[in-house]
């Protein structure tokens, strides 16, 4: 699913890995496939504002 679309967006339970485990697994992929260097990942962590 992530390698067909240029847009993925997770959304699961606090502690469940999505910032570190899940970004850290995408690029392990994207290296092993010598994609590395055009793999770009960001991770959003939204705030609420008071």
């Amino acid at each position: 699913m992530i390698e067909n679309n240029q847009l993925f967006i997770l959304i699961g339970e606090t502690g469940s890995g999505k910032t570190t485990q899940t970004a850290q697994f995408i690029l392990d992929d994207q290296i092993f496939k010598n994609q590395g260097s055009l793999c770009r990942i960001v991770c959003s962590q939204p705030r609420r504002i008071s």
